[in-house]
């Protein structure tokens, strides 16, 4: 009787863990490339890179559109455990800068973003990006 209600406990953590969706801290390089969020209304968008010039560091793009226009905000810094830290600025205004931290993670493939410090990106949450 015992060994059947040992098995039985087993069985049910095995599918406990086989049924769980994952979120994990991802490498950089599997995080880079151009991700979309569908659900965004506001049609969000990132691009995750090096940058191409000495020293290289890691770098995003958020996008996003607005009435009349597209904002596109470039965030230059450094990745650690899921934490993007940086400093960004709007694209067509490089004068003024805030500083960020992006928490990056991936769940069943799908990429989720969120911003917290200073400037337009404070707040930001995005979920269920797509890679492209």
């Amino acid at each position: 009787m015992k060994r059947r209600n040992l098995l039985c406990v087993a069985l049910a953590l095995l599918l406990c863990l086989i049924g769980c969706e994952q979120t994990k801290t991802a490498a950089y390089e599997d995080l880079m490339g151009e991700w979309s969020f569908p659900s965004s209304t506001k049609n969000h968008s990132t691009s995750i890179m090096l940058s191409d010039y000495e020293p290289i560091i890691p770098m995003l793009d958020i996008r996003w559109d607005e009435e009349t226009e597209s904002l596109v905000y470039q965030v230059e810094g450094s990745y650690d455990q899921g934490i993007f830290s940086g400093s960004y600025w709007l694209s067509a205004d490089s004068t003024t800068q805030w500083t960020i931290d992006i928490l990056l993670s991936l769940t069943s493939e799908k990429l989720s973003m969120s911003c917290s410090g200073n400037g337009p990106l404070d707040g930001l949450n995005l979920s269920n990006g797509i890679r492209h």
